[in-house]
């Protein structure tokens, strides 16, 4: 019962993890679809912020005013994009480390298949030459006997 209840634990801890990675690739898949519409969305929303601004202040937006507005926003863009992609590094790290352990649990696997077929066929060879042996004195031992019977006759003959 404890053996069966432990599986099913487990079962559920993978699948769990399992969920929580497809709900985490999901987001990731998201945001990966969904960056350069928030640098528009951004850029342009600013844009028309500053100039609904400039008509409640009553005050005229110069190229000057206008540059460093851009910069700043660009500024902030790319701090979050920055922060978004270094997120997302980690994450493909962490799925590349995944994938390598896997790959070297695969090789494992097929490591020691090999090793147990080797095993396996060298045993069945040596099985079939030590047969091949048996056979070979039983037939030698038979063939000295009878040549000993004839040399025994050859001598009562005599």
């Amino acid at each position: 019962m404890s053996i069966e209840k432990t599986r099913e634990t487990r079962f559920k801890i993978v699948e769990e993890t399992i969920d929580e990675q497809s709900k985490f690739d999901k987001i990731v898949q998201h945001v990966r679809e969904f960056w350069w519409h928030y640098v528009l969305y951004i850029m342009g929303t600013s844009i028309i912020v500053l100039f609904i601004c400039s008509f409640i202040f009553d005050k005229s937006v110069s190229i000057e005013i206008m540059n460093s507005w851009v910069g700043i926003v660009l500024g902030v863009v790319a701090t979050i994009i920055g922060i978004i992609s270094m997120f997302l590094s980690f994450y493909n790290l962490d799925q590349s480390i995944k994938t390598q352990e896997k790959t070297l649990e695969t090789i494992d696997n097929i490591k020691k298949e090999i090793i147990n077929y080797v095993d396996k066929t060298s045993k069945e060879t040596q099985d079939v030459i030590r047969r091949s042996q048996e056979t070979q004195v039983s037939y030698g031992k038979s063939n000295v006997r009878a040549s000993f019977r004839g040399m025994g006759e050859n001598r009562n003959v005599k």
